[in-house]
């Protein structure tokens, strides 16, 4: 998946050492750049990760597609296989529209036109129109000729436009050092804001600059403004705001394990190793969530291959609760079965439960192992221990369906899941600080799931409507829910406080979460927290919020 090859690039007085990310699958991040800078020594350039794509690309697959549900045998047979697939094909063609980035990119038209004139007869053709004396010239070939204006203009330079060789202008990736870097020096990093993103696009060098910013002490106790930038084409920029939550929480993740290497004194080629580790699995995980989505635009979210086609929805109890722990848990469920056909179709109706700027976090099966910043994943039971020991490092609970056990489970409850996923990050910097192995590393805690009332109700008004017309009220189940707003908008009001009050300048001392749920009618701890969790996706933190001081 990937190699460590260090290597120098001279650059005037300077060298930057290099290393490589090399990946199975194409990535829209070319570059990770690792900086600093300090008052004293100004901004120095650490690492350059360079993200190389193997170039192996697996055969088009013109006949059937592994998200396609029309097949039960082909399915299962390309399911039932590690090796590798012939692929969907959208994913080639994929391939070949992100990867090809080359300094011809950057060249206009004009630099490799001829500075002779084209043969007219290359360009034209001879028609007869079939009145007499009358020849038409036509030809499609006609759009490359130059106008008469143009003809008479100079000549065009023939040697290619080459914008790294003008010494003024940078490479990318001493730009982001050198001129990006220091624009943030004088940020404040408070504790309630370890982490700062700055994105920066710079049409003229066709160049985007995504960096998250964070100090650290160094073991002289001088603190250091860092940064960790991703590099690409600013024609990604809508690809990169989509993921930029995504790769902010792998992010967070990410530093701490850094400043604890730095505050135990390991040598600097041990943080190199961890943050090329860490970085590589980002990094590959993103291009394998590009490479197999499960709904893509190519491939659509279509209720044909869902589960709700089926006769009498309602008596299939794996579904009505996987709908409802998705709810509950944001989409990060993992489905665990021997029967690909139906963990399939699953996936599909899960998926609809999902916001739409969610859909593109989830891969397609048995494509990555368990990962707690994925959202819809199916893995081998094999690896269900991992994910009861990596579950717990999730931002929000997980979901659990086991299909062969006809079980669904849910972890605890976020104001318990915080408390887990503090006890694990710490076991983890504990280990750095101590270098020392816990022997009873925090789990997930699991209990069955409950079906919600409204997901009951759902499930029969499926059961009696046509097919033409469940796509419509899918659309409205997913869409209209004024619960998220009311509780938003109470929390708000109600945790405001009050001229009087000195105890705090941000949440009220007679907000109550017992009074907040009786007043919404959410008694239900359930329905509660799928409420919640819809909320967290308007308004981010609204649960750390409310759980901070109850």
């Amino acid at each position: 998946m990937h190699s460590f090859t260090p290597a120098m690039l001279n650059e005037g007085e300077s060298a930057v050492r290099r290393l490589e990310i090399r990946l199975r699958n194409v990535s829209n991040i070319a570059k990770v750049v690792w900086s600093s800078f300090d008052f004293m020594c100004g901004p120095e350039l650490k690492f350059v990760w360079e993200v190389i794509p193997s170039n192996s690309v697996s055969p088009l697959n013109l006949s059937s597609g592994e998200g396609s549900i029309n097949g039960e045998g082909s399915l299962v047979s390309s399911m039932s296989t590690q090796s590798a697939q012939y692929e969907d094909i959208d994913d080639p063609l994929q391939v070949n529209i992100t990867y090809v980035l080359s300094t011809r990119a950057f060249t206009p038209f004009m630099a490799f036109t001829a500075h002779r004139s084209c043969s007219l007869a290359l360009t034209t053709s001879c028609v007869d129109s079939g009145i007499g004396g009358t020849i038409s010239t036509h030809s499609e070939l006609s759009g490359f000729c130059l106008s008469p204006l143009a003809e008479s203009l100079p000549d065009a330079p023939t040697t290619s436009f080459q914008p790294f060789k003008d010494p003024n202008l940078q490479v990318g990736f001493f730009f982001s050092c050198r001129f990006h870097l220091p624009f943030v020096r004088c940020s404040a990093q408070l504790p309630s804001n370890p982490l700062m993103h700055k994105m920066t696009v710079v049409p003229s060098r066709n160049l985007l600059v995504g960096s998250f910013i964070f100090s650290m002490s160094q073991p002289d106790g001088i603190r250091t403004l860092y940064a960790i930038s991703f590099l690409m084409n600013n024609c990604k920029l809508e690809w990169y705001m989509e993921r930029q939550t995504f790769v902010e929480s792998v992010v967070l993740d990410i530093i701490p394990k850094l400043k604890a290497l730095f505050l135990s004194k390991e040598p600097w080629e041990d943080v190199v190793v961890r943050a090329n580790l860490d970085l590589t699995r980002m990094v590959n995980l993103i291009s394998i969530l590009d490479r197999y989505p499960l709904v893509s635009e190519l491939c659509p979210l279509l209720i044909k291959n869902t589960l709700l086609v089926q006769k009498r929805c309602q008596d299939d109890k794996i579904l009505s609760k996987a709908i409802s722990g998705v709810l509950q848990s944001q989409g990060q469920c993992v489905i665990i079965g021997s029967d690909t056909q139906y963990v399939c179709r699953l996936l599909h109706t899960l998926a609809a439960f999902l916001p739409i700027e969610l859909r593109w976090c989830c891969p397609r099966m048995y494509r990555h192992k368990f990962s707690p910043y994925v959202r819809l994943q199916a893995v081998h039971r094999h690896e269900l221990p991992n994910v009861m020991q990596c579950g717990a490092l999730a931002n929000w609970p997980l979901c659990v369906v086991d299909v062969d056990r006809s079980m669904v489970c849910m972890s605890a409850h976020y104001s318990r899941h915080r408390v887990l996923k503090q006890r694990a990050d710490a076991q983890r910097i504990d280990t750095i600080l101590n270098n020392v192995f816990q022997n009873k590393p925090v789990t997930l805690e699991l209990s069955s799931c409950r079906i919600l009332e409204c997901v009951k109700a759902f499930v029969r008004r499926m059961d009696m409507l046509p097919v033409e017309e469940k796509r419509q009220i899918l659309y409205y189940f997913n869409f209209q829910q004024s619960a998220r707003m009311a509780l938003i908008v109470y929390v708000k009001h109600a945790s405001e406080p009050l001229p009087s009050e000195k105890s705090s300048a941000t949440k009220s001392s007679r907000f109550s979460l017992n009074e907040c749920r009786c007043a919404l009618d959410l008694q239900s701890d359930s329905w509660f927290h799928a409420v919640l969790a819809r909320a967290e996706l308007i308004m981010p933190d609204i649960a750390e919020f409310i759980y901070s001081s109850t």
